[in-house]
């Protein structure tokens, strides 16, 4: 009796561990599987439909599409031809769960580069608008999705390129430079500097446990095992500091709280460049600069793409292509944007 005794406890003592053993780990597990579930579904967000095209602005486009590098991810975009013939493109990179639209924003920049005599090509990034796919990377894949556009545009013959990305677009644009040379300007409106700090520390913005000092590591092991997002190679901050020779303007609004403009301007400092130039309004929603200061952020913008786009040309092709002075593209876009009021 006395070793059957015993023998119970044992038993009694194992279970008792056991179920010690696995509430401790479903305590721990379950919130992290809560994360990584909440962190799937921001990478796949819904597709935002197409409500306008450039004839809203009464320019002549073209449907076009083409192939991510390296991958057969078709991605759909618009091409707007410049007013004569010209090698010079603009290509545009939207913001997480956007569309090549961008909210109106670059089908104003592609008016005003039209009369610049500057092509423009808007693309939906994999997983949105019309493009294939369901799953945003918030830089990883869209990466490819950017050098497929680059290599459409070169296809067609462009040779001076200019990106310009918004938000998740502005970080790619500056990730996907340095290893383009005909590449000479990126404009990056409202970058983060590194995706995976970025993650971690927004991850408690998605889901309250996040803050739990172990969990946002936790969470993106896992979103990693199960995307193959590896969010610690895109690092723009590294990136930029291989631009130097090149054209760079960063934008940001000073009350962005998503993306603070802390973020632009640790970018700027890594940079050292004297071709950077940094721009933090007075703005206060993300990506908010171009709707408070509009007329102010079409004239910066488009100028520094002629001037770093032109570079190439010789003197007589600059001035054909450029405008006289601000003043006269200052009036050009209030007529520009009297008549485009209900495309807003």
């Amino acid at each position: 009796m006395r070793n059957g005794g015993i023998t119970v406890r044992r038993k009694r003592k194992k279970r008792v561990w056991f179920w010690l053993s696995f509430w401790s780990l479903l305590a721990v597990l379950a919130p992290a599987l809560s994360i990584a579930y909440v962190s799937w579904e921001y990478l796949h967000p819904p597709k935002k439909p197409l409500s306008v095209t450039p004839m809203a602005f009464h320019l002549d486009y073209q449907d076009v599409s083409f192939h991510s590098r390296g991958e057969d991810v078709t991605l759909k975009g618009w091409l707007v031809q410049s007013k004569e013939q010209s090698r010079r493109i603009v290509i545009f990179a939207h913001g997480y769960s956007e569309n090549r639209a961008s909210a109106n924003v670059a089908l104003h920049m592609a008016h005003v580069l039209h009369l610049r005599g500057i092509a423009s090509l808007m693309f939906d990034f994999r997983g949105a608008g019309e493009s294939d796919g369901k799953m945003t990377s918030l830089g990883y894949f869209e990466r490819s999705d950017l050098l497929g556009a680059i290599d459409y545009a070169k296809s067609l013959g462009y040779r001076h390129i200019g990106l310009v990305g918004f938000s998740m677009g502005a970080s790619t644009a500056l990730n996907v430079a340095p290893d383009v040379p005909e590449v000479q300007a990126v404009i990056a409106d409202s970058a983060f500097t590194n995706l995976s700090q970025y993650l971690e520390g927004n991850l408690p913005n998605l889901h309250p446990l996040a803050e739990l000092e172990f969990m946002p590591k936790l969470a993106m092991w896992e979103t990693s095992l199960l995307t193959g997002i590896e969010p610690e190679t895109v690092q723009p901050i590294a990136s930029i500091q291989k631009l130097r020779d090149r054209g760079v303007f960063l934008i940001h609004a000073a009350g962005d709280d998503i993306i603070p403009a802390s973020e632009s301007k640790q970018l700027y400092t890594a940079s050292g460049s004297m071709n950077t130039l940094l721009w933090v309004s007075p703005a206060q929603k993300h990506v908010g600069t171009y709707r408070t200061a509009t007329n102010e952020y079409l004239v910066r913008t488009s100028s520094f793409l002629a001037y770093h786009l032109n570079k190439e040309l010789d003197d007589s092709q600059v001035v054909e292509h450029m405008m006289p002075n601000d003043v006269v593209t200052k009036v050009r876009l209030a007529t520009v944007l009297s008549e485009k009021q209900s495309a807003w």
